[in-house]
């Protein structure tokens, strides 16, 4: 995913996946430091089935409302409807899903700090992949709880075999 480029100048690999996050650190185009972190976009449904919401349900309103920051001011929505007419305080579910992204990021930042490497040595910034990467507000969050301010999305590339034994 990353270029020679890009790992010479110094850069964070974060691929958030479902139930991992992935961090690595690369710099003179090595590999200086990595970590697999036991958390992932599947810890934030479970965090939403905590409040007695099925998994689809909870999936599903993660990909719908879900935002690593949460800023009030620019949502103004009230209640999220629920799939059995319960109603559901938009506030409380903001802040239940912000508090487990931040809870990545700064594992995230954490392992950056173990890597010994500082950020203004990791010009390239960091890059983010993986199916979590996706979430709203995810490149502000992480503004805002490190002090990255280079962020690239990677799109992974992925490939089906049909039909194939393999």
């Amino acid at each position: 995913l990353l270029n020679d480029t890009e790992k010479s100048s110094g850069c964070v690999l974060v691929d958030m996946g479902a139930e991992t996050t992935t961090v690595a650190v690369y710099k003179n185009r090595l590999l200086r430091h990595f970590a697999v972190l036991p958390l992932g976009g599947c810890n934030v449904n479970r965090d939403i089935t905590s409040l007695q919401i099925e998994d689809l349900e909870a999936e599903q309103l993660k990909l719908q409302y879900g935002e690593a920051i949460y800023d009030p001011a620019e949502n103004k929505r009230e209640n999220i409807t629920l799939n059995d007419g319960r109603t559901l305080p938009f506030g409380d579910f903001s802040n239940l899903v912000e508090a487990r992204m931040e809870e990545i990021i700064m594992n995230v930042d954490h392992q950056v700090k173990l890597s010994k490497y500082d950020k203004d040595s990791l010009i390239g910034g960091i890059f983010l992949t993986g199916g979590a990467s996706e979430m709203k507000g995810l490149e502000k969050a992480i503004r805002s709880y490190t002090e990255f301010t280079t962020l690239k999305h990677k799109k992974e590339i992925s490939l089906q075999l049909r039909g194939s034994n393999i």
